[in-house]
């Protein structure tokens, strides 16, 4: 059966190869490529930029999280 492709964002999780070429993947959170609107993304992405060196030691840490996580979203658009 040839499908065209679906692309996700994956924020973790594990994947497995199986013998007949087939793929298995567990996620915890999968987002469609499609559905990611990169103006939010954009929007978001700025806002945990200004948040990294302000608040508790928690909060700048979450902020590096989302900036990661956003940066990451953002690399998945350009794969196209």
């Amino acid at each position: 059966r040839n499908e065209d492709p679906k692309r996700f964002f994956i924020t973790g999780g594990f994947a497995v190869v199986k013998s007949d070429s087939t793929m298995s993947i567990t996620a915890v959170e999968a987002i469609p490529v499609e559905d990611i609107d990169a103006v939010v993304l954009k929007s978001k992405l700025e806002e945990c930029r200004a948040n990294m060196g302000k608040g508790t030691d928690r909060e700048k840490a979450e902020a590096q999280i989302g900036v990661d996580v956003y940066e990451a979203m953002t690399y998945a658009l350009t794969l196209g």
